[in-house]
């Protein structure tokens, strides 16, 4: 496919928790696009996931070193985002993410 779609953190988020319309959006960028994440995207899903699955605040999380064990736990969704595109971030996809932004 020729044509990407970048999705943001909020969707993916929100399709983990049940998000009908979310999981539609994904359902449809996945069929028709190239999907594209990015890191920030990536360790923005996986940190509140991190505080869905424990329930606690991810500073409580960290404090109580228990990062590498919900890693673990939550290996199946990390392996599912690396399955789209990655995009580099630089200062010019900033520049254009201000554009967006600003739309």
């Amino acid at each position: 496919m020729n044509n990407k779609i970048f999705i943001d953190s909020s969707i993916f988020i929100e399709n983990f928790k049940g998000n009908t319309t979310a999981k539609e959006i994904l359902e449809i960028a996945i069929d028709k696009f190239d999907v594209c994440i990015n890191s920030i995207v990536f360790s923005e899903v996986l940190f509140k996931l991190m505080v869905l699955k424990s329930g606690k605040s991810i500073l409580t999380i960290k404090s109580q070193n228990l990062i590498s064990s919900l890693i673990k736990e939550l290996k199946n969704y990390s392996e599912l985002l690396l399955l789209f595109k990655v995009l580099e971030e630089n200062k010019e996809v900033l520049n254009l993410s201000l554009g967006f932004i600003e739309k």
